[in-house]
């Protein structure tokens, strides 16, 4: 799984990522893009709450997000538009 991960994107948080993906039941080839935005959930305040991954996997238009906090590790994951995950973290 790091090796694809690393294939779509160039990231700090890639290894983390990539041990989400595994625990949540992904396969490598499911995964098709990947992008790294910040949350910005307190921005009004000037909070950042850290990094979430948008995930696309091959055939939906849906997103896994996995929630990075304070620096890579791993607070948590959920599907965007009521896409299930086949395993929990």
């Amino acid at each position: 799984m790091l090796a694809v991960v690393h294939g779509l994107a160039a990231h700090a948080c890639n290894a983390e990522t990539a041990a989400a993906l595994d625990a949540l039941g992904f396969e490598p080839g499911q995964i098709v893009k990947i992008g790294y935005y910040t949350n910005s959930g307190g921005a009004d305040r000037g909070i950042s709450h850290g990094i979430d991954a948008y995930v696309n996997i091959k055939g939906d238009q849906r997103s896994i997000v996995i929630q990075h906090r304070h620096g890579c590790a791993v607070q948590g994951a959920y599907g965007t538009f009521g896409l299930a995950l086949p395993r929990s973290l």
